[in-house]
């Protein structure tokens, strides 16, 4: 079965999808099929598929145990409302378990739970939630996703969210979780954070990431990128009122030329980061032919563009900055300023003015 659920064009809001359960759709990850039913390809979209210019509306409903070549929900230049639904344990080739594409969808209270995406394909995505527009997730929560790396170094991967070209200046994550989720990389070392964004405008708010696990295991005489949880690419970013706890990178990597290993990278960006709090997150490093290390348990910053500023936030069992952010300088490259902050060590408070 190709697809089971498809939503045709200009479907209004009146058109609602309500306590469904989806389950046993597609054909697998790797068969791929040009063939044009309806005005699309059919293999897009194998457990639901919503059609150019439909606002629908979708919710309380399960799509579990599916399978798809590209997204097995998958939005087609349409704007609907997904709320209170579950996506679950879901596998995809290219993108992600949930595909929006030109869509300015709204996606609440919605769990993304166990699904997995094997990177063979050299396409960017996610196991979770891939987009290619501007889209808004509130009160979401992303749990055991788990994204395998290898035979790819495509940096535009993540497990929940990956966000990469288009118009992303309505691009809202709120009050999400990220917890328990995961990502192996065997292959060139740049494995995939749980949030991608690369260019425009995003915000991130009150969103948790707690117990995420990154792991690079690679023999391969390259560079090694480890973002852990947030990876901004030539991007503007505002991540205000988050959490980063308990955390766990871990890189081993004999022959790695160098390595920066932190749970928020940020490249060539413009970053403001307000009234977050770090503690209890583990970044290890066996790179022993290394020459460079950039290593931190908060911050790694690397690029000659982007300015960086850092307020109103706690560092927990961190006593020096070195231990918050490591940054690779370039000509050209602005200062981290990281203003009226607390560094909490062992018994020992020190405030950063």
């Amino acid at each position: 079965l190709w697809r089971v659920v498809t939503i045709m064009e200009k479907a209004a809001a009146t058109c609602v999808l309500d306590g469904v359960t989806v389950t046993g759709g597609g054909r697998g990850i790797s068969t791929g099929d040009g063939t044009v039913e309806d005005g699309f390809r059919r293999d897009r979209g194998s457990t639901l598929f919503v059609a150019s210019g439909a606002t629908p509306v979708i919710r309380n409903c399960r799509f579990v145990g599916n399978t798809a070549y590209v997204g097995c929900v998958f939005f087609n230049s349409s704007t609907p409302t997904f709320e209170d639904n579950e996506v679950s344990f879901n596998q995809s080739g290219y993108y992600g378990a949930f595909y929006s594409g030109s869509s300015a969808a709204t996606v609440e209270n919605t769990a993304f739970i166990g699904n997995y995406r094997r990177t063979d394909f050299s396409a960017s995505g996610a196991a979770a939630v891939e987009l290619n527009r501007s889209l808004t997730l509130k009160n979401c929560t992303f749990t055991r996703n788990y994204l395998r790396k290898f035979r790819t170094n495509n940096p535009q991967e993540a497990v929940c969210i990956c966000s990469e070209y288009g118009d992303y200046t309505g691009f809202l994550v709120r009050d999400c979780t990220f917890r328990c989720n995961s990502c192996y990389d065997t292959y060139a070392g740049v494995p995939a954070p749980m949030v991608y964004c690369y260019a425009g405008q995003r915000m991130l708010s009150g969103c948790h990431f707690a117990s995420n696990v990154t792991t690079v295991a690679t023999t391969t005489a390259t560079p090694v990128i480890a973002a852990g949880c947030l990876f901004f690419n030539a991007a503007v970013n505002l991540t205000q009122s988050c959490t980063f706890e308990a955390n766990e990178i871990s890189v081993t990597a004999p022959n790695a030329t160098s390595v920066v290993a932190a749970p928020c990278y940020s490249v060539s960006s413009d970053q403001q980061v307000a009234n977050a709090t770090f503690w209890d997150n583990t970044v290890s490093v066996d790179a022993p032919l290394a020459t460079e290390k950039d290593v931190a348990r908060a911050f790694a910053w690397v690029g000659a563009n982007g300015s960086h500023f850092v307020f109103n936030s706690t560092f927990a069992g961190m006593s020096a900055l070195p231990d918050v952010v490591s940054r690779q300088t370039e000509d050209g490259a602005s200062g981290v300023k990281i203003l009226n902050s607390v560094l909490w060590a062992t018994g020992a408070a020190t405030a950063v003015p």
